[in-house]
């Protein structure tokens, strides 16, 4: 087979091309012997027509200056005789002489060096060689290809024909084969009905233990509410009655106490709320940025005052598309927060407009988070602090709610933190236009729990976060973190 199919493809079609080059040669070499003939016998017309004393034209001496030094010319005497003019004369010192001779009775004979002929036709041989050579290369490129991805897969296909039984056989076995094979696919089929069902049996009890958990600690938070609400009234009262200053100092601690029990309430209530994804999101509203500034100014600038931080906000007329309540929650916990990693230093919340988003800061100068915790600190229940800190009885779960509240938003928390620089926390949200802020933006509530259908969303209000979750805004847990930004860092 790889015989006939060279014999009948290759070497005709190479053989072809091979007589086409040569001749293509051939006529190539003679147009140009042609011409350079041509060329001679036109310049002894010429110089005979020069010599001749009747033609007004230069005398041959003159002609002869500006001949080409390849030339020699001989004029025809009138005894027959042929004399050179100038002293050169004959073919003597030419490389391949040709003879031209004019017609008419002032006889010119020219001896031209034939070498520039000569060179332009052996470039022309020099070229069909190559191509040539090029003809013979392709033929055997041609040839190997043709032996691996033609005749090498008819050679396999004939091989295995040979190993093929009798046709009866033959098609039994195959019926045989195939049948196997769909017993095979059935089976792998049920095994895969099977694990889908039992991972959306799964999904559906995780997703029922959430809601669960999420019903029982609402039940359990509005069981509690009412006796913590009536010990509040108690201690109030007590308060009141204290004659002593021991006594009102242990009135003030039992105020704390309960205000702390409030605290965590709230908190494990929101976050079971979150984690099982029952919090109502309305992310498509136009939010003014200065009005949620503005909703969490008061208690922010109260709480700073406390710390004896500065606080500054930078709204820059920002205009974004999210969820009102759920943004102020969000970053009123990230405000506390930082004002709490940063005693006697300077917060700065800001907003900054990122091509077609609103980048939401909160800046501190606190003490920073090493790299080695920064995994872990969006973590539930993920603490990080000194003793004192941790004394409070905090639950860890502040940067955990933000965390959520973030992914309910369409967006990741991003940060930068240097132990002994502080640390900046961002979101990024869709830019709206201002124009559309100003006609429809709802003006944000201030941040509050209250009960009710909308309470899962206003219920995520800024607490008092964990002294320990308040370090931990040096840090990012990796999952939660979005790219950095280039132009932020420094």
């Amino acid at each position: 087979m790889r015989g006939n199919l060279l014999w009948t493809l290759v070497i005709p079609g190479a053989g072809a091309a091979i007589v086409l080059v040569i001749a293509t040669g051939i006529a190539l070499t003679r147009a140009e012997d042609r011409d350079f003939d041509r060329n001679g016998q036109a310049l002894a017309e010429r110089v005979a027509a020069a010599g001749n004393p009747g033609s007004g034209t230069i005398p041959v001496a003159q002609a002869v200056q500006i001949l080409d030094p390849g030339v020699r010319i001989e004029r025809q005497r009138g005894d027959g005789s042929w004399a050179g003019d100038v002293g050169r004369a004959g073919p003597a010192g030419l490389h391949l002489p040709r003879l031209y001779t004019s017609a008419g009775p002032a006889a010119v004979r020219l001896h031209v060096d034939g070498s520039a002929l000569a060179a332009r036709q052996s470039r022309i041989l020099l070229g069909c060689a190559a191509a040539i050579a090029a003809i013979v290369l392709l033929s055997a490129a041609v040839a190997y290809a043709a032996e691996r991805r033609v005749l090498g897969p008819l050679r396999a296909l004939a091989a295995d024909g040979d190993d093929v039984p009798a046709a009866g056989d033959g098609i039994q076995a195959l019926g045989s084969r195939m049948r196997a094979l769909q017993r095979d696919l059935d089976a792998c089929r049920e095994a895969l009905r099977q694990r889908t069902y039992e991972a959306t049996h799964y999904q559906a009890g995780a997703s029922s233990a959430a809601t669960g958990r999420a019903q029982s600690l609402a039940v359990v938070g509005d069981r509690l509410r009412q006796p913590l609400q009536a010990m509040t009234l108690f201690i109030d009262s007590l308060k009141r009655e204290a004659s002593s200053m021991t006594q009102r100092q242990a009135v003030e601690r039992l105020q704390q106490c309960a205000a702390s029990v409030r605290t965590l309430l709230d908190e494990l209530q929101t976050y079971a709320r979150l984690d099982a994804g029952v919090v109502p999101v309305q992310a498509d509203q136009v939010v003014e940025v200065a009005a949620v500034f503005g909703a969490l100014r008061e208690d922010a600038a109260r709480n700073a005052a406390a710390h004896a931080v500065e606080l500054h906000w930078h709204d820059n007329g920002a205009s974004l598309r999210s969820d009102p309540d759920l943004l102020g929650c969000l970053l009123g916990h990230l405000i506390e927060n930082a004002i709490e990693s940063a005693p006697r230093g300077r917060v700065m919340v800001a907003a900054r407009h990122r091509g077609g988003r609103v980048r939401l800061e909160v800046r501190d100068n606190g003490s920073g988070i090493a790299r080695l915790h920064q995994a872990k600190v969006f973590d539930g229940f993920f603490q990080l602090g000194d003793g004192a800190r941790r004394s409070e009885r905090k639950l860890g779960l502040g940067l955990a709610t933000c965390a959520r509240i973030a992914s309910l938003l369409g967006s990741g928390i991003g940060l930068r933190s240097e132990l002994g620089r502080g640390s900046v926390f961002w979101i990024d949200l869709p830019l709206a236009a201002a124009r559309q802020a100003a006609a429809h933006a709802p003006r944000p509530r201030r941040p509050a729990a209250f009960p009710g259908p909308r309470a899962d969303a206003a219920s995520l209000s800024p607490r008092r976060v964990a002294a320990g979750e308040a370090s931990s805004t040096a840090g990012v847990g990796l999952r939660h973190r979005p790219r950095e930004d280039p132009a932020e860092q420094g």
